[in-house]
């Protein structure tokens, strides 16, 4: 027991033996009720051993109480952020960024990108589901190792990623999205003895005006598509009019 819970014990007791003693007390100074002395020491004695197991047994039940209450508030953030997680990347799952990224520009603007791996179906035909996983799970680890803390990153669904960096400049959006691209080429995966994979990444990315992600998203895949039609593994970044590509491989 904690030096508080004997302290409570011992206020309960306290208390006991006190109400006792002063009921008794009273009853003694009433006509014709005098109580001897012995009887009151008695009375004191069976407060006392009355109080002491009820008074352990609240503490013991407060204790457990607290303990319930702070596994259910454990159990309530795990469950949070599971409901906020992509467990297979362990970033922010699609419904969770599309809400932080429109949270942001309700304020200002930034940049969008999407991320896209490339010929992900053929890893997964190819070499099964959980290679494809691996590969996931690792490009999620690399995009997260990629973005500030003031920029966003989450799955979008599938092999897809969304990165919305917190700048006005351009050039901090392309940077953001070649280290990505960089640190997914660089990834290798063996699939087999002395066989190995490394999978590439394409990359769209657009201005994304305050209030308007839906079509900044839209514009974002439209970069990331010309990304992949021109060869993939590089990044495009969205001009209205047409797509400019500012980088390739």
């Amino acid at each position: 027991m904690t030096l508080r819970q004997v302290l409570r014990v011992a206020a309960g007791i306290g208390f006991s033996v006190l109400a006792t003693m002063v009921f008794m007390m009273i009853v003694s100074s009433l006509p014709g009720y005098e109580i001897p002395g012995r009887f009151f020491t008695l009375s004191m004695a069976c407060a006392a051993s009355v109080s002491a197991p009820v008074t352990l047994l609240f503490v013991y039940q407060e204790n457990r109480i607290r303990k319930l209450h702070s596994d259910l508030e454990r159990a309530y953030a795990s469950l949070e952020r599971t409901a906020r997680t992509d467990q297979m990347t362990g970033i922010a799952n699609r419904d969770t960024f599309l809400t932080r990224v429109s949270s942001r520009l309700a304020s200002r603007d930034g940049w969008l990108i999407v991320a896209d791996a490339d010929d992900f179906k053929q890893i997964n035909d190819t070499y099964g589901h959980p290679v494809g996983d691996r590969v996931i799970a690792a490009i999620g680890k690399a995009i997260r190792g990629c973005v500030r803390g003031n920029d966003l990153c989450g799955r979008l669904g599938g092999e897809e990623f969304g990165i919305f960096i917190d700048s006005d400049d351009p050039n901090a959006a392309l940077a953001a999205a070649e280290r990505i691209r960089l640190a997914v080429s660089a990834l290798d995966f063996a699939v087999a003895p002395g066989r190995s994979i490394s999978p590439t990444i394409s990359l769209g990315f657009a201005r994304a005006a305050k209030g308007q992600l839906d079509q900044s998203l839209r514009d974002a895949d439209e970069a990331l598509y010309a990304a992949k039609r021109s060869g993939r593994n590089r990044t495009v970044r969205h001009d209205p009019a047409p797509v400019l590509r500012l980088h390739t491989a």
